[in-house]
């Protein structure tokens, strides 16, 4: 199934609130003027304020993200409820049957992947994405999830796709009672939707502003916070739009990934995530930083491992300094398992770029 293919993907990959105006373009416009106004409003003074106000207890950054929410509903009309069984097309109802084959819901999905469906289905659908099944420890039953899944894939390849379902996909996203996978997941589809509602280079009326600044806004609130998946997650879908999109700019990419790599509250997948992120022509700042979490004995062991990695990528680009760094990563590290482990692997590294491989 879909769901489980994109697992590894998002397992190195809830929020916290960066200014209103972040990433809101105003609605006359787009293109190269909104990325030059995108740009110095994210200026190295601006960013620092950015990620200092986003910093305080996360009591403080449920109260912001609630506030922020209850902007969003308001501007785009949410609020959607799932559907009693009963109204449910006769053909889903298997979707919502607690007792229902997952095979058959398996097999139901995927068919409609490859069909347009009615504007019932669609509704049934969406109303799906809202349906909660938990298990004892109160996380979501990942069978269903998969399904949920499932649904939303095929509500996003529908052509058109279903007028509200941008406007779902953000109510999930800010909704800090659902399960934070679920909310993972629907965070990585922001990409899609954004390419398929917006094409590229097509501002022909500048359709659903509201919601095209709405989107981005909760990017940036993303990428703020820290511990969870969610802050990698964001990250992947800038870097997936970052090039094609000028309100996403390169720079502020670069920026994000430092801040996230560097940042003592991260969470390790968030963490590695954006240290793959980082630039392929890095400045001194990066490999520096990179260097010094492999080189951190107190740090996780995944993390330093992701580290040490991106040095001997750089090291292979014929990076001097990422050389030198690991190099030294070879030579000197603590006595502990790990550290004798991230030494070794540097050394091996070394060893095949010196031999060509």
């Amino acid at each position: 199934m879909y769901f489980i293919k994109r697992t590894s993907f998002l397992a190195c990959l809830t929020f916290s609130v960066v200014a209103q105006s972040l990433w809101a373009i105003p609605a006359d416009k787009t293109g190269a003027s909104a990325s030059s106004e995108f740009e110095r409003a994210y200026s190295d003074s601006d960013f620092e304020r950015e990620a200092s106000a986003a910093s305080p207890g996360r009591g403080n950054q449920q109260n912001q993200l609630k506030t922020s929410l209850q902007g969003v509903e308001s501007s785009l009309k949410l609020g959607a409820e799932p559907l009693p069984v009963e109204d449910y097309p006769q053909s889903l109802k298997l979707l919502v049957e607690d007792d229902g084959d997952f095979r058959l819901k398996d097999s139901l999905l995927r068919e409609m992947r490859f069909e347009d469906i009615s504007s019932e289905d669609v509704a049934a659908l969406m109303s799906f994405l809202l349906v909660r099944k938990v298990d004892e420890y109160g996380a979501e039953n990942l069978q269903h999830l998969s399904h949920k899944n499932d649904a939303l894939v095929c509500l996003l390849d529908q052509s058109p796709m279903p007028e509200d379902l941008g406007k779902l996909m953000l109510k999930i996203v800010h909704d800090e009672s659902e399960d934070i996978v679920w909310r993972e997941y629907v965070l990585q589809y922001f990409a899609e939707y954004y390419r398929s509602m917006w094409p590229i280079g097509d501002n022909a009326g500048n359709p659903d502003m509201p919601l095209r600044r709405a989107m981005q806004r909760t990017l940036a609130q993303a990428l703020f916070m820290e511990d969870s998946p969610l802050s990698g997650t964001a990250l992947i879908v800038l870097n997936n739009l970052a090039d094609d999109y000028p309100e996403f700019g390169r720079g502020v990419m670069a920026k994000a990934s430092r801040r996230l790599a560097a940042s003592p509250e991260a969470c390790t997948a968030s963490c590695i995530t954006a240290l793959s992120l980082l630039p392929d022509a890095p400045e001194n700042e990066d490999v520096l930083m990179t260097s010094d979490i492999a080189q951190n004995s107190s740090a996780q062991y995944a993390v330093r491992v992701a580290a040490a990695g991106r040095l001997a990528k750089w090291s292979e680009r014929n990076h001097p300094l990422a050389s030198e760094r690991l190099r030294a990563l070879a030579i000197t590290a603590g006595n502990s398992k790990s550290d004798n482990r991230i030494r070794n692997a540097a050394q091996s590294k070394l060893d095949k770029i010196q031999l060509g491989e």
